[in-house]
């Protein structure tokens, strides 16, 4: 018995600090509304899945992340890292297809939540011409 609750004890302490997944989420806007996912990242940090604090602390994390890698949501930016491509030219990248005056939001997902909205938008359209990212 003392070796049961040994072992429960030692797999609440384990999971209770194991990082969980925190998705960082790019979505094509229609009418202030996520329409189309644009693409998903996935990003292991430790997380309090035990209440809300969990899915807002992820919320926290993909809008900082978010709005220093696109310079507050400048399509035109070139995140650290990157070369020369730009947070537009990613995108056209990523839908493969043509689109015309987008807004990209970013959410987040955790904790086996809803998806939250971060709040942070692109500052510019998003237009996609034969895979090129063009202003709008």
């Amino acid at each position: 018995m003392k070796l049961f609750f040994g072992s429960l004890l030692l797999s609440c302490f384990f999971f209770s600090t194991q990082a969980v997944s925190c998705k960082c989420l790019s979505y094509a806007m229609k009418d202030s509304k996520p329409k189309e996912l644009i693409a998903e990242f996935v990003y292991p940090v430790d997380l309090d899945c035990g209440d809300w604090t969990g899915e807002f602390e992820c919320n926290d994390f993909c809008f900082d992340l978010f709005t220093e890698i696109t310079n507050n949501g400048d399509l035109e930016s070139i995140p650290p890292g990157e070369g020369e491509t730009s947070v537009g030219q990613q995108a056209c990248d990523t839908i493969q297809k043509d689109v015309e005056n987008v807004r990209i939001g970013i959410f987040s997902k955790a904790c086996g939540g809803d998806i939250l909205d971060t709040g942070l938008r692109s500052l510019q359209n998003l237009c996609c011409k034969e895979g090129q990212f063009q202003s709008c």
